[in-house]
């Protein structure tokens, strides 16, 4: 199956409080941005205002050349109604815990689509999710033709094993 080109079509990525992913979606950016993407970065109040272990807020601004003024959730409720593809790339601590309910309703909206995800430490954080974010150019050309790409629930590579445990 051929998917369609990423080149020249508009994707936003926005950025939250899950700072220990940020190294991957930087590198996710720069393929995007090599694919030929028009990128638009958006950062949520939390990743423009807090400094933790992985960085400070003008490193993250540094590394991006657009930023939005309006937060993430304005962002996608703009492009909802727009009736375009939204991509969600799931990174939670409680994502079997209390937000599983809502990643359920939203599994059941029109035009949302997920970056397959899976429990990244099953061990240390039973209820942690993580989108692979190395799926997240199929999952762009997928949702672009209105398909979930699939698996959607996936072994996360670097989670322990049954024998770590």
């Amino acid at each position: 199956m051929i998917f369609m080109e990423l080149y020249g079509k508009n994707v936003g990525l926005a950025l939250t409080g899950s700072f220990c992913t940020y190294e991957k979606a930087f590198q996710t950016l720069e393929e995007l941005k090599n694919a030929g993407a028009n990128l638009y970065p958006i950062l949520s109040d939390a990743a423009q205002r807090i400094s933790s272990r992985f960085g400070t807020p003008k490193d993250y601004l540094d590394r991006v050349t657009a930023i939005t003024d309006g937060p993430v959730l304005m962002a996608a409720k703009a492009h909802l109604r727009t009736g375009k593809p939204l991509v969600i790339a799931v990174s939670t601590n409680d994502g079997l815990g209390m937000n599983l309910k809502n990643i359920g309703l939203l599994f059941n909206s029109k035009s949302i689509y997920f970056v397959p995800f899976g429990q990244d430490n099953w061990v240390k954080k039973p209820n942690s999710l993580v989108a692979r974010l190395d799926l997240l150019k199929p999952t762009l050309e997928h949702a672009l033709e209105h398909k979930q790409y699939q698996p959607v629930l996936i072994s996360y590579p670097e989670a322990p094993s049954r024998k770590e445990s």
